[in-house]
């Protein structure tokens, strides 16, 4: 495992690898150089060897690279198949693919660096080069040379202009940019890093293995403490189970009797100083106190709503699971809060038997409370909203929680009794693979997510909780556990994936489409600063050239449709995002009808700029339209949303291109990127206007996407409902 990410290079290319580092794209990755080593030296490596080994000693992974001079990096070959080492050659192929290079290198042209070039005079003067024999020697098989500008060194074009004049060839500049160089490093910072992950994830891997014995212990321990009749002993056992579960620096229980603070009994002992820690305010509506930090809590243990003790936990070992631990902490509280006053009813039992044991009556009603504790106790778990089960050795449901009515849609729990296990899972292949899973894992399962099946045929996703019941023999005696409906978190995460695909496919449309365009503005502006120099005209194409360069460095941070995807969807009120889009545009002239209420739909946080696009293009392209309109209509197929002017309308022809990237009077990237923000949640868009009497878009939401207290169907301009 490596501890850290290094760019070895020259100093010639140090200024764009600070610039690429600048943009916080490799967010653990430094940069360290050696001096340049232009001219005739005997061995390149001498210079590079040192910082090399002390980097290696240090456990890093090396990215070396040079800088583009003739000298080439004679790294030796036990080096080379070393693993710290990612060796990337030098000079243009940082900058520019190979196919590229080779054509301008086919052409005869020399390629150079800024960095480079800025030392020209110390390379010349290191190999003896006066201008009369630079002119013989390039032009034996050179015919121009070719700055590859990086766009880290402005004002470079004067130092350019005097080493061509000094080899006597023509000279010109290609903006190739930093991104290629960029995408060399970030392919490898990402290897380097997922290597890092997996590490890491193999730790977690052995601790979460770890962490579901703790839990068998803790379950079998909470059954226990039930039964104790000592309060310390229940105490001790509370934060024993505490401990099993997070892992605290330490943990401690405050007891108060008759609402007054006495002792702390706390792990390790004497950890608390005073009662000062445990006395905070509590916000009535939260059940706990989470610390400052997020890295421990406090919670209340009552019973009855009578407060009988305070447990503090403080500094987990993982504060990112911290709701895991406070939901099972408030349970182990509830539980610590009925034992505690078992404890305690039972050792006020104790004493009065042993004062008065005439007194049989008091003792009964002792007994009494006790049982009634217990039934408490089962309450619980019959008022907890997941679903609780039990499955005999038979695969058949003998015991369900009165949660299981909602998620199943069963008449009452008695319906569910018997049924076979089976027909409710969608896919019953799947439970064996789980039951083996179980049986890898002391018999225990957390989080196992799965689809099953309602009484009325629908399907949502669970999460399942469970562990084996088998007898002394070890034969199977059934399973046990908890279900949890995860089916928003399910649409989440799906949608997320789907989100990543088309950032993937937007960035390398943008990046290609749009450079390739800079790159030609530019070298026409270099041809016509050529012609105009020494004019007053000079100026603006300098000023025009900076302007190109400006818009290629900003380019990649074009923020209208940037986040696609990025951020998770939810439910949007329809008619509160067309009028939050409508006010990004100047429509006063305009009348606006939006007759979608009380909907939501399950979408992309950016469906704002799918309704700004739609009425947008009604303004640039619709020519007279004075009439806007939004409708909602549902079918066999979903909710239609649908949006209609009264200009011009689109030609037949033009449809059959209007969603294509490119096409369009302005960018051509509007509807394109409309359609893929709602395809990330399975909305689909056509248009089925008629030419010369408006256009009418026609948005699809899915069943599922959708929800709403009512719709009323309306006439739209087209006369349908």
């Amino acid at each position: 495992m490596t501890d850290a990410f290094v760019i070895l290079c020259c100093e010639n290319i140090r200024q764009e690898v600070d610039t690429i580092l600048a943009l916080g794209v490799l967010p653990h990755a430094t940069v360290r150089s050696f001096p340049f080593h232009c001219g005739h030296v005997q061995s390149a490596w001498k210079k590079v060897s040192d910082p090399y080994l002390d980097l290696e000693k240090g456990g890093a992974r090396i990215f070396l690279s040079g800088c583009g001079c003739s000298n080439k990096l004679d790294v030796p070959k036990v080096v080379l198949e070393g693993a710290s080492l990612i060796f990337h050659g030098a000079g243009g192929s940082l900058f520019l693919p190979e196919d590229q290079l080779s054509h301008f290198q086919k052409d005869g042209a020399l390629l150079i660096l800024p960095g480079w070039l800025l030392r020209w005079k110390q390379n010349a003067q290191c190999d003896g080069l006066d201008p009369v024999t630079a002119r013989q020697m390039y032009a034996e098989s050179l015919k121009e040379i070719i700055l590859l500008d990086t766009g880290v060194y402005p004002g470079i074009a004067p130092v350019l202009a005097e080493f061509s004049e000094f080899t006597g060839l023509p000279a010109r500049t290609v903006p190739s940019g930093i991104e290629y160089f960029r995408l060399l490093l970030t392919v490898q910072y990402l290897q380097w890093q997922c290597e890092q992950d997996v590490t890491g994830f193999r730790t977690r891997i052995s601790t979460s293995e770890k962490r579901v014995a703790d839990y068998s212990m803790v379950a079998d321990l909470t059954g226990k403490i039930i039964g104790v009749h000592d309060e310390e002993t229940v105490i001790r056992q509370t934060l024993e189970l505490v401990t099993l579960l997070s892992s605290p620096s330490r943990a401690g229980f405050l007891i108060i009797r008759n609402d007054k603070p006495g002792v702390i009994i706390s792990t390790p002992p004497d950890a608390y100083a005073s009662t000062a820690h445990f006395q905070r305010i509590f916000d009535p509506s939260s059940p706990y106190l989470v610390h400052e930090k997020g890295d421990g809590f406090l919670f209340p243990v009552k019973y009855h709503n009578r407060l009988i003790g305070i447990l503090s936990v403080d500094q987990v070992s993982l504060p990112e699971n911290l709701d895991e631990y406070l939901n099972l902490t408030h349970f182990i509280s509830q539980i610590a809060g009925l034992s505690i006053t078992i404890a305690r009813t039972h050792q006020d039992l104790v004493q009065t038997v042993n004062e008065r044991d005439a007194e049989i009556a008091e003792r009964e009603k002792a007994e009494h409370a006790l049982r009634e504790s217990e039934e408490r106790y089962r309450g619980i778990i019959e008022n907890i909203e997941d679903v609780f089960f039990r499955f005999d050795g038979e695969n058949r449901m003998v015991m369900a929680s009165p949660s299981v009515i909602f998620t199943f849609r069963y008449d009452s729990v008695e319906d569910m009794l018997g049924i076979p296990v089976l027909s409710i899972w969608k896919n019953p292949q799947e439970r064996p693979l789980m039951l083996e899973a179980m049986k890898q894992h002391g018999g225990v399962v957390r989080d196992w997510e799965a689809e099953f099946v309602r009484k009325d045929g629908t399907v949502f996703w669970g999460s399942i909780s469970a562990h084996l019941h088998t007898d002394e023999q070890g034969t199977y005696q059934g399973t046990e556990g908890i279900i949890r409906d995860i089916t928003e978190r399910k649409k989440t995460e799906d949608a997320l994936k789907a989100a990543i695909k088309k950032l993937n496919m937007l960035s390398s449309i943008t990046r290609h489409d749009i450079l390739n365009q800079i790159m030609g503005l530019r070298t026409y502006l270099e041809l016509s600063r050529e012609d105009l120099k020494g004019t007053r005209f000079a100026a603006f194409i300098e000023k025009e050239d900076q302007a190109a360069e400006a818009i290629q460095r900003q380019i990649e941070f074009t923020k209208y449709y940037h986040d696609i995807g990025v951020n998770a969807p939810k439910w949007q009120d329809v008619a509160a995002v067309i009028h939050e889009a409508a006010a990004q545009l100047n429509l006063s002239a305009i009348e606006v009808r939006v007759t979608v209420k009380d909907m939501e739909i399950f979408a992309d946080p950016l469906i704002e700029k799918v309704f700004f696009n739609l009425m947008e293009n009604s303004l640039r392209h619709g020519g007279r339209v004075t009439r806007m309109e939004f409708l909602a209509r549902t079918s066999e197929s979903g909710l239609f949303l649908s949006y209609c002017d009264n200009g011009e309308g689109i030609s037949e022809e033009d449809k059959k291109k209007l969603f294509q990237k490119g096409f369009g009077k302005h960018t051509g990237l509007g509807l394109f990127l409309s359609r893929e923000i709602l395809s990330i949640t399975g909305i689909t868009i056509t248009e089925s206007g008629e030419p010369g009497k408006g256009v009418r878009f026609e948005i699809l939401v899915p069943e599922g996407g959708y929800r709403s207290g009512m719709i009323t169907s309306v006439k739209d301009p087209f006369g349908k409902e």
